[in-house]
């Protein structure tokens, strides 16, 4: 999974997605200061992260994707306040000594980490790069869901200019809380097809108790809620929130 040519379609596939309700709710959540220092993990194209920069001074933003990142970059020379955004092709466990106050992982992007022992690398660099009673502020897919309603495979059509671009996904259960998911997707005009490329995605549901258990003598958990409505989680909620405080 690298997003690499997905990435060319992304925001089309996601425009009617609320990135800015999603930063307001967040914000009524974990009230950010302007004088926060904000890290933003699996930061995509920006959508997020040019919401965020409303409520705060100064935004690092990385992603692994190179692609998305120079989609991200494009975005940010139309906007007023682009220096205060900084991105960098970088994943979370080889992030530096800069110290944050609040780190956001959204849209699942928790929820691509699927190894136990990176997990616990990855809370551990959280832990020394946050300040006193710093956070950290994701959402993941709900291994409560995932184990009680089957997920069903997609599909989605779009349209740029005369092209219509097709994503099919096929899930495939690799483990009872790992999926992988191979999207295809087919490019083309008048019925016949000028592009095809597939790119596969391994996702990774979480528990509450897999959380804590991870996360074990650095965090604390503050809130686990919907994102979409900041209402208590259930077994019936695909998507959970949680936000982690860090412990001194």
């Amino acid at each position: 999974m690298n997003f690499e040519k997905y990435a060319n379609y992304y925001d089309l596939f996601y425009k009617k997605k609320d990135y800015k309700g999603e930063i307001k709710r967040i914000h009524k959540l974990v009230n950010f200061k302007k004088k926060d220092k904000v890290l933003e993990i699996g930061c995509g194209t920006g959508k997020h992260t040019f919401e965020l920069i409303k409520y705060v001074d100064e935004i690092d933003a990385i992603d692994k994707s190179k692609k998305m990142l120079s989609q991200a970059k494009k975005i940010r020379k139309k906007i007023r306040n682009k220096k205060k955004i900084n991105f960098y092709n970088k994943e979370a466990i080889k992030l530096g000594s800069k110290k944050y106050d609040k780190i956001l992982l959204i849209f699942h992007v928790f929820s691509y980490f699927i190894d136990n022992n990176y997990i616990v690398k990855t809370f551990k660099k959280f832990h020394k790069i946050l300040n006193s009673g710093g956070l950290v502020i994701f959402d993941y897919w709900n291994s409560d869901y995932t184990k009680k309603f089957k997920l069903k495979d997609s599909s989605r059509e779009i349209f740029l200019n005369e092209n219509k671009i097709k994503r099919s996904g096929k899930i495939e259960i690799r483990k009872k809380n790992i999926f992988k998911i191979e999207y295809s997707f087919k490019i083309g005009r008048n019925k016949k097809t000028t592009n095809f490329f597939k790119e596969t995605h391994i996702m990774r549901s979480f528990k509450k108790k897999d959380i804590m258990v991870l996360s074990k003598n650095l965090f604390s958990i503050k809130k686990l809620i919907k994102l979409d409505n900041l209402k208590k989680l259930s077994s019936k909620d695909f998507s959970a929130c949680m936000v982690l405080k860090k412990i001194d």
